[in-house]
């Protein structure tokens, strides 16, 4: 973020108090992770605001399937994850567009790997006026803007 924003204060037309990020989606964490660092952004929109990724996912498993994670037991994850993603186009967009996001294969890799995407330990550092926006429906991140709003706003 810091060179797109050097880059923009060089630009005569940019307004360098009026520079504002919106992130959309996983956007809206990497936005928010921006701005806990890159202090000369104005103002910040997060669409959705996403606390914790791996809160995210988890927050509509069984404990069952908790457990399997907790545990690393991959082979029941992906198995179960595998026959969820076969009968429900919602979770299979969601688990495949996440992997393709974050870069591995297969559904316990995800689920690992969404332990990275928090601002649990950050948002503190968020200073500049912020818009938490919460998508109606949202399955993909649910609940998880009212609690970036409860800590940033």
């Amino acid at each position: 973020m810091t060179p797109v924003v050097d880059y923009a204060l060089t630009r005569s037309e940019i307004d360098p108090n009026r520079i504002a990020l919106m992130g959309i989606s996983m956007g809206g964490y990497l936005a928010a992770r921006a701005v806990a660092f890159e202090h000369r952004i104005a103002a910040c929109i997060l669409y959705n605001g996403v606390y914790d990724g791996y809160d995210a996912i988890a927050s509509s498993f069984p404990k069952s399937l908790l457990t399997a994670i907790e545990n690393g037991n991959s082979e029941v994850v992906n198995t179960v994850l595998d026959i969820l993603m076969e009968s429900d186009p919602n979770i299979r967009f969601n688990m495949k567009h996440g992997m393709l996001t974050v870069g591995v294969n297969i559904p316990f890799e995800l689920i690992q790997k969404s332990k990275d995407y928090t601002i649990k330990d950050i948002a503190q550092n968020i200073k500049c006026p912020t818009l938490v926006l919460d998508a109606e429906k949202d399955d993909s991140f649910p609940g998880q803007p009212k609690k970036v709003f409860e800590v940033v706003c």
